[in-house]
C-alpha cells in the first residue's frame, strides 16, 4: 500500500532580491527568505515568485517533495541526485567536498528529460536543521 508523503512548508517574507518560483532559498539572520548559493545547502524551496522587494509573502517549502526549476538540462537515470546551481535552480549533483545533494528529481515516464528552467518534481533531502 502506497501513500503520499505531505509536503511540508512555512510561510516567510522575502529579503530584497527578486525570487522566482520553485527556486532553492536560504533563510537570512532576519527570517526572510533569498536565494540559496550554488553548491550549498538550503532551506528549501520557495513556491511563489514575485518582484524585488522586502517583505514580499510566499510559501517555503522545507521538506517532502516539491516543484523546482531545472538550472541544465537531467537526464532520468544520470541526473536523480541534485545540487542548488546559480539563481537557484537545481543541477545535476557533482561529487566534490563543498557541494551538497539537496534533492532527488522525480521523473515521471512522460517526462524522462529536463531542460534548463523546465518545471521539474523533487522530494527535498536531508534538513536544514542537519546544518
Amino acid at each position: 500500500m502506497s501513500f503520499p508523503i505531505a509536503d511540508l512548508s512555512i510561510s516567510l517574507r522575502t529579503d530584497a532580491v527578486a525570487l522566482g518560483e520553485f527556486i532553492a532559498v536560504d533563510i537570512d539572520a532576519n527570517g526572510q527568505v533569498g536565494v540559496a548559493v550554488a553548491g550549498a545547502a538550503m532551506d528549501g524551496i520557495f513556491q511563489e515568485g514575485g518582484a524585488a522587494g522586502v517583505n514580499q509573502a510566499g510559501q517555503l517549502v522545507f521538506a517532502g517533495k516539491s516543484k523546482a526549476i531545472a538550472g541544465a538540462a537531467l537526464t532520468a537515470g544520470t541526473s536523480r541526485a541534485l545540487m542548488v546551481g546559480t539563481t537557484g535552480r537545481l543541477i545535476a549533483y557533482v561529487a566534490a567536498a563543498a557541494n551538497v545533494h539537496v534533492a532527488n528529481w522525480l521523473p515521471d515516464e512522460d517526462s524522462l528529460t529536463a531542460a534548463a528552467n523546465d518545471q521539474i518534481r523533487v522530494a527535498l533531502v536531508g534538513s536544514p536543521l542537519d546544518r
